[in-house]
């Protein structure tokens, strides 16, 4: 991911703390540092956005907008419901077939 000095993200806290809005500040090779208007500074990972917990856990992550944060979560919230849906067939729904199983299943491996 290419981050740049100036550029705006979104700042999601793992403690249900307020999100934000943080400006990069500074890029190296493997972290970015990230401030905000009232001067909080941490940084995150170049690829993965993540903020460093400095030896903890990490406090949250980066988005690369609000727009993209709500998108992520809908797609988690989607595949959650997926997942349950699932779970509640022990054979596959009549209009299922391979063809489709086949479809979904080299969709999810990795």
């Amino acid at each position: 991911m290419k981050l740049k000095v100036g550029q705006k993200l979104w700042y999601v806290p793992n403690n249900r703390g307020g999100q934000h809005e943080v400006t990069v500040i500074k890029v190296g090779r493997m972290w970015a540092h990230v401030g905000t208007h009232v001067g909080i500074r941490g940084r995150i990972d170049m690829e993965t956005l993540i903020a460093d917990g400095g030896g903890y856990g990490s406090p949250g992550r980066c988005y690369l907008s609000q727009e993209h944060y709500n998108s992520e979560l809908r797609r988690v919230r989607k595949w959650g419901e997926l997942c349950q849906a699932m779970r509640l067939f022990n054979n596959p729904p009549k209009h299922i077939t391979v063809d489709d199983i086949d479809v979904i299943l080299n969709m999810v491996r990795v």
